[in-house]
């Protein structure tokens, strides 16, 4: 596997790192919130397209 972050599970981890003073906040929001939820977004939309296509090639 490509051991990328998922931002809901992940970030409990992060976020408990955050509270207790092991990361700072901004090291959280930007080290870890954005570049997740980003992959997360492009991930998810490229999951989508590749299905989508994959039910209308079936149907031409």
């Amino acid at each position: 596997m490509a051991n990328l972050a998922q931002v809901i599970a992940g970030s409990t981890e992060v976020a408990f790192a955050a509270i207790v003073g092991a990361v700072t906040w901004s090291e959280y929001a930007v080290g870890f919130i954005l570049p997740a939820l980003l992959g997360n977004i492009i991930g998810g939309v490229m999951f989508v397209a590749v299905l989508n296509h994959a039910h209308v090639e079936q149907e031409l």
